[in-house]
């Protein structure tokens, strides 16, 4: 069953397509991707908490920054 974030994985997969493995902020997105990951792997399995909110809104925010200005 679908939940919000598969709309997150989805979504930093076609950031990372989009940016391409050559472009210079494609190390910063992988990291992001590795942190958001782990986030909801860990929602999924443990159930969400606003710490992990909270760290996933950081992560968002990052993400958010390196893709305005690249995309």
């Amino acid at each position: 069953m679908p939940d919000i974030f598969d709309a997150y994985q989805k979504a930093l997969t076609e950031l990372l397509a989009a940016l391409g493995s050559g472009h210079p902020d494609y190390g910063d997105a992988l990291l992001y991707q590795a942190r958001l990951t782990e986030t909801i792997s860990r929602a999924r399995r443990f159930g969400d908490t606003e710490a992990l909110r909270a760290e996933r809104a950081q992560i968002i925010d990052g993400l958010n920054r390196l893709a305005l200005p690249n995309l």
